[in-house]
Parts: C-alpha cells; structure tokens; sequence
C-alpha cells in the first residue's frame, strides 16, 4: 500500500527532491507525534514501511548525485594531468 503523497514505490508525487523531503519530514513528524502521546496504534500498519521507501528514495538520488559529481571532479583531474 501507499499514500496519496507516497504511492507503493515510495516517491511522493510531485517528483520534486525538495518536496519529497518536505513530505517526508511532514510524516515523519506526525510519527514522533503519536509517539510521545502513545497513539502510534492510529497509523496504517505500513506506516514505517512508507516512510522507509520515501527515505531510500532520497538516500539513492544522493547517491547518484555525489557519484557523479566524483565521476566529474575525477575526470577534470585526469584532464588537467595530460594537460600538463
């Protein structure tokens, strides 16, 4: 099962990082929430499993984002060593 803001593979549905993370941080205090007032019987039982394919979602674009910015430090370093 998903949300409306989290369909089943745990991207939010604006498609945006920062939303997504604003999401996130929406459902995750609403958790900590019910938490603190022993309520946490009130979530959907797939409630943790949501916000853990929300958070690997985020974790993954990371990810892919610093690899790419190694792959291209990498290959400016490569460029300047022939160069010189």
């Amino acid at each position: 099962m998903g949300s409306a803001k989290f369909p089943a593979d745990g991207v939010q549905n604006e498609l945006d990082p920062s939303y997504h993370i604003g999401a996130i941080s929406d459902y995750y205090d609403l958790y900590q929430l019910l938490q603190a007032n022993n309520r946490l019987d009130q979530l959907p039982t797939d409630y943790i499993q949501c916000l853990k394919r929300a958070t690997t979602f985020v974790a993954d674009i990371i990810f892919l984002i610093i690899a790419s910015i190694l792959s291209m430090i990498r290959a400016a370093v490569l460029t300047q060593r022939v160069l010189c």
